[in-house]
């Protein structure tokens, strides 16, 4: 078939990773010739698509992937559902904004793994500070940027529970840090002898790419056009009859950020606590989540030690984050089921397991490019995960049952019993098997050191790199805008620099 364009670079993917890589590209060699592909529209004037309060009503539509997980077997056979944005910008397009980086000692583990100290924290922090422009003027200039593109805001919106949540969340030992950012808390590719030539669209046109072709879609779409275009397991492609052009992993390793919420129902919500109350109703409570705190910590060592043991892993105590602590007024729509109406008589407390252990895979449905891959992330098949999770769900219930002048009870869901910071192990696994859900921050499955290596190559062909989530090799405890920002910054610095 023949070439219909021709281009230096050619991006797959216009998500976050792939507007960055093309924005900086063009930034440092405007002669280049660059191809961004993307599937879907540019809503960049969308107020929908703009406003992160709405990022709920977009499940289902036109502008993101709809995914649903295979079965679970561990948590009760359900399948728990999965989002990707189909627009320009992708997923960071369409989620509910928040800008946290980890701690500093997740991206040191990532370059101890891969022996590259650009991947460390103090390797990207150069980055991190690009990507920023910090809403705090006073903010520490050795941690933060002030002139990147991405602005960032931190609550003032005077949300009525603002103090009381801070201090019910103080009340259970956990300290106050003010700076949570600091460091601590559809196609295929074309081959000619193993070498990326081009890129051909599901409608038959080729794009050649004169230097490389650099893949951006994702962890659930990435695996899936890397296999298509024959880089992945034999075990996995045969049975589609695609010659393999390269045996790696691909699909494998896939970690994602298990969660749960807890519903509370306020004593008082005539007050305007929460969203759906005719209280509710400053003009700037429209701007922004209905939250104030964040509250990350890392699950006792001795609970930890624990679960090693029935892992049959060894568990290494020092410096990390395990779990996050949100709370949120208002109910959210990461719940299996409804619990409690959006009328302002309910506030959700949100725990999510940050460090999982267990590792799901991203198979192929077929060989079709439009066709969803198979995605099953085998949540909490590990005690560790477990673990970090009862351990942030105890403090999430300490603080709620402190905060006894404005909260009521917990509203469990309908047909389970209440749960409380004194429930035993069982009865929070039982909540959790019925109730967990994902916040969706999916990554792994082309992991760095396996599928890539530490400059983001694919190993076996030239031409070809791969930045996006799918290339974090261990989970980073944080909401991965961020971090992945940084990353894309850093991965557009060395391909221009090679360019």
């Amino acid at each position: 078939m023949a070439v219909d364009k021709k281009y230096d670079f050619v991006i797959v993917g216009g998500g976050l990773s792939g507007c960055v890589v093309a924005a900086r590209l063009h930034e440092a060699h405007p002669s280049l010739s660059i191809a961004l592909l993307e599937a879907g529209p540019d809503e960049s004037h969308n107020p929908t698509v703009l406003s992160p309060v709405l990022y709920p009503t977009l499940h289902d539509t036109p502008l993101q992937y709809s995914y649903q997980s295979t079965p679970q077997p561990q948590i009760q056979g359900r399948r728990i559902p999965n989002w990707g944005g189909r627009l320009l910008s992708g997923s960071s397009a369409v989620n509910y904004g928040a800008w946290t980086r980890g701690h500093a000692a997740d991206f040191d583990s990532w370059s101890q793994l891969v022996g590259e100290p650009r991947w460390s924290y103090k390797g990207l922090l150069p980055y991190f500070k690009k990507s920023e422009h910090w809403h705090n003027d006073a903010g520490d200039v050795d941690q933060h940027g002030f002139s990147g593109p991405i602005y960032t805001s931190s609550g003032g919106r005077d949300y009525a529970l603002r103090e009381p949540v801070r201090d019910a969340l103080l009340s259970t030992g956990l300290a106050y840090n003010p700076d949570i950012n600091g460091g601590n808390p559809n196609g295929r590719v074309l081959f000619e002898d193993k070498a990326a030539v081009s890129v051909e669209l599901s409608d038959g046109q080729q794009l050649a790419a004169t230097k490389e072709v650099i893949v951006c879609c994702g962890a659930l779409r990435t695996p899936q056009l890397l296999m298509l275009s024959g880089i992945g397991p034999e075990s996995e492609l045969s049975k589609y009859d695609i010659k393999q052009i390269v045996d790696l992993p691909v699909g494998q390793h896939l970690h994602d950020h298990g969660s749960i919420n807890i519903v509370w129902r306020l004593k008082d919500p005539d007050q305007g606590y929460a969203v759906g109350s005719p209280a509710f109703n400053k003009p700037e409570y429209g701007t922004g989540n209905p939250m104030d705190w964040m509250a990350t910590a890392a699950a006792p060592d001795e609970d930890l030690q624990k679960a090693a043991k029935v892992d049959g892993t060894t568990f290494h105590p020092g410096e990390r984050t395990d779990y996050e602590v949100t709370i949120m007024y208002g109910i959210t729509a990461a719940a299996p089921v409804e619990i409690a109406p959006m009328d302002g008589t309910h506030i959700t407390t949100g725990v999510l397991c940050l460090s999982p252990t267990s590792r799901g895979t991203v198979t192929l449905a077929s060989k079709s490019t439009t066709d969803n891959p198979v995605v099953d992330p085998r949540y909490f098949t590990t005690e560790h995960d477990r673990t970090v999770l009862r351990a942030g769900m105890r403090v999430a219930l300490q603080a709620m049952e402190s905060m006894k002048e404005y909260v009521v009870e917990e509203t469990p869901p309908p047909g389970m019993p209440r749960i409380s910071s004194l429930s035993s192990n069982d009865e929070l696994d039982q909540r959790i098997n019925a109730m967990s859900w994902s916040w969706f921050h999916a990554g792994g499955t082309a992991s760095m050191g396996k599928v890539v290596d530490s400059q983001c190559r694919v190993y076996g062909v030239n031409g070809l790199r791969v930045v996006d989530t799918s290339i974090m090799p261990l989970s980073i405890t944080a909401h991965l805008q961020a971090p992945m920002y940084a990353v894309a910054e850093s991965a557009a610095d060395l391909i221009a620099q090679g360019a």
